[in-house]
């Protein structure tokens, strides 16, 4: 489950929950004319999990 929260003006907190591992990873996007993604998780779960994230990233931006 991937949950998008703006935790501050412009700066959004991307929360997946990984139930298998029973653990939440949590990425951090600013938006800026020069965005920046940060994410806390493990580069493995990139591919599994942020791609839908990164998709709701897309429409952040535009914003």
């Amino acid at each position: 489950m991937t949950r998008i929260d703006e935790i501050a003006p412009d700066i959004f907190r991307i929360s997946i929950f990984v139930p298998q591992a029973g653990m939440q990873f949590n990425q951090f996007l600013i938006r800026d004319d020069e965005p920046l993604l940060f994410t806390t998780g493990l580069p493995v779960l990139w591919g599994l999990r942020l791609i839908p994230s990164l998709v709701m990233v897309r429409r952040l931006l535009k914003n």
